[in-house]
């Protein structure tokens, strides 16, 4: 064995150059494959040509289109509510911002809700509030009263409750490259810290955004057989309500294990 070893290892050294060579022409012509190789995101990678259950999702989008949203939604400050006048001017700058977020088709919001009014024999169809800052209190008691009584603002929009309100953005990915949910992303990160920043309130964004990213597909829903964990960390005073609420909302038509615990929040600057 060691004597192959030592002449395997001399005639490599008295030829090294037309081992060199040969070594060069293999990695040469083995890399001439390499340009068919690629990262495939796409999740019809998995799935066969055939595949029943792919033709029916790829039909049923080409029928009704296929439509992603991004949802800002805003939280009003104890003592406070959905309609004041610091949530309705973001709103509605938000609203504004909003197209700029790459592939937009629609915006929604209680700010350009389309609101019809009577006047004498005309139909007057206009954006339910414009200058916020600039409304006087009967206007604000009539958009408060128009977001709860309006069947298509009521839950989906805006709470009835005033107590949040959203700014939905319809997207429409044309599955041309895997960045496109990044740059969605992206740009709905930025547009909701501006307006954090600016008018000193609090929100949250959802993503309901479908792509192909490094770890595959990203869907829309949530499967079937998945659990989800919520945490809350609230003060002791507003615990009583949030639990009646969850309890008269989704006890009835949930699997929900609900429970409450003390804590103790080392960076207390963050809530």
């Amino acid at each position: 064995m060691n004597l192959f070893k030592s002449s395997y290892g001399e005639t490599l050294l008295s030829n090294r150059l037309i081992a060199v060579f040969f070594l060069l022409i293999i990695t040469i012509g083995m890399s001439f494959g390499a340009k068919n190789l690629y990262f495939d995101n796409d999740y019809r990678a998995f799935f066969g040509e055939a595949n029943p259950q792919l033709d029916a999702f790829e039909r049923l989008q080409k029928t009704y289109t296929k439509i992603d949203n991004v949802q800002f939604a805003f939280e009003p400050k104890a003592g406070s509510d959905a309609s004041s006048v610091q949530i309705l001017a973001a709103v509605e700058e938000l609203t504004e911002l909003a197209w700029q977020i790459p592939y937009s088709l629609r915006v929604d919001s209680i700010s350009n809700y389309q609101h019809t009014e009577v006047e004498d024999d005309d139909l007057i169809v206009e954006d339910l509030y414009s200058y916020a800052d600039e409304l006087e209190q009967s206007e604000l008691d009539d958009i408060k009263n128009i977001v709860t009584t309006e069947p298509s603002i009521i839950g989906r929009l805006h709470d009835p409750d005033h107590k949040s309100t959203a700014v939905t953005v319809t997207v429409q990915l044309p599955g041309e490259s895997p960045t496109e949910v990044v740059e969605v992303v992206e740009a709905a990160r930025n547009i909701k810290d501006e307006i954090l920043k600016k008018h000193d309130i609090t929100g949250y964004t959802t993503y309901e955004v479908e792509g192909n990213g490094a770890r595959g597909l990203r869907g829309q829903g949530l499967q079937t057989e998945k659990n989800v964990k919520i945490e809350i960390i609230m003060r002791e005073e507003k615990l009583s309500d949030v639990i009646e609420e969850i309890s008269r909302t989704m006890f009835a038509d949930f699997a929900l294990v609900l429970y409450v615990c003390d804590i103790g929040v080392v960076r207390t600057e963050k809530f």
